[in-house]
Parts: structure tokens; sequence; C-alpha cells
């Protein structure tokens, strides 16, 4: 005879788990409510493909720089040397 060694996993509500986990999603929902309010605030300007690449080409090299420091960072090596090249170039 088997023995049955199941637990029961308890229901986690939506409500429950935004709450538990506020600190990982804080930000994303903060930026989500200032993309919205911006877009309501300009009458729908924001999210035209218009202004989202001028936005794109306003701030690629920033977006080169932050990819670059990005592998340097999750290979391990800290480089803060970034924000003076970019004080001076900007």
């Amino acid at each position: 005879m088997a023995i049955d060694t199941r637990t029961e996993t308890p229901k986690v509500s939506v409500g429950d788990y935004l709450r538990n986990n506020i600190r990982e999603y804080g930000l994303l929902l903060a930026l989500v409510v200032i993309m919205l309010l911006f877009q309501f605030l300009t009458n729908g300007v924001l999210f035209r493909p218009v202004n989202i690449t001028n936005l794109v080409l306003q701030n690629s090299f920033i977006v080169i720089m932050a990819l670059g420091m990005l592998l340097i960072i999750v290979a391990g090596h800290i480089d803060l040397s970034v924000g003076s090249i970019v004080a001076f170039i900007g």
C-alpha cells in the first residue's frame, strides 16, 4: 500500500500575490501609472509611432552605453567610469 505524501498548496489570490510582492512590482506599477497619466494629459500623443521614434533617436547613445554597462555588470565587473564619460559627451 502506498503512502500519500502530497501536500495541498494554498490558493493565493491576485491581491495577496501583489501585496506580498509589492517591492518587486512597485516600480513597474509606478512606471505604468506615469505612462498612462502622460498619455491622458497629452491627448494620446505619447504612444504615437512618431513620438516613440523621436524618443528612441534622442536617447540612442544612452541606450548603447547602458547595454554595454549591462554586459559589464552581468559579468561581475562593475565599472562606474561610464558616468563621467556620459557627462563629458552629453
